[in-house]
């Protein structure tokens, strides 16, 4: 058999347990002081493994890695599992799993938003997602804040010095000449009259 067929077979039984105890890549690579990244790898069979990365996987479930390798070896009890991997899988299941937007329609959203002129004139965060389609409206405003912060919105987009309470406050580059000399007030009536 193949060094890869290893790998993969290595990757099931590791995705087995995360599975089994209700943990993510994340809560592993936590667990072991690597990336979550590195172990998505490990579980597709992409990376080999040395001893010392497979001694440290099966130690976090309490297990030789040997028996950690074995497809026929029974999974502990949680009870049976060091300290740390027990904080780690009760905090799990006390927060579930973050499923990741892979849509990006957040980001389509204000794509449109953007195309539209909405940002011709200050706006927050929270205004954007007040004016998004309803999926998009679940997300959190904060969210909105990280993609006009991040290329390529950020070379489009300008955010304005003062703020509106504890909201930053955005506007297309543009238009930003004419709001960059505005108070904080003028700044505040003019989003009070948007929010209407």
């Amino acid at each position: 058999m193949s060094k890869e067929y290893y790998q993969k077979e290595y990757g099931k039984r590791v995705a087995e347990f995360l599975s089994f105890y209700g943990l993510t890549e994340g809560d592993l690579a936590k667990l072991i002081d690597s990336n979550s990244s590195n172990i998505k790898n490990i579980i597709r069979g992409k990376v080999g493994l040395n001893i010392n990365k497979m001694i440290s996987i099966a130690s976090v479930f309490n297990l030789t890695y040997y028996d950690f390798a074995n497809p026929n070896y029974k999974l502990p009890l949680k009870s049976k599992l060091p300290k740390s991997t027990i904080k780690i899988i009760n905090e799990r299941a006390e927060k579930g799993i973050v499923i990741r937007d892979t849509s990006n329609i957040l980001a389509n959203e204000l794509e449109r938003l953007i195309k539209e002129g909405v940002l011709n004139k200050p706006v927050t965060s929270k205004i954007l997602l007040s004016l998004m389609n309803s999926k998009a409206r679940k997300k959190n405003s904060t969210e909105v804040t990280n993609l006009l912060r991040k290329e390529p919105r950020n070379s489009l987009i300008v955010q304005l010095k003062y703020r509106y309470g504890n909201e930053s406050i955005f506007v297309h580059k543009d238009y930003a000449k004419k709001y960059l000399g505005m108070s904080k007030e003028e700044l505040r009536e003019l989003i009070d009259g948007m929010r209407k």
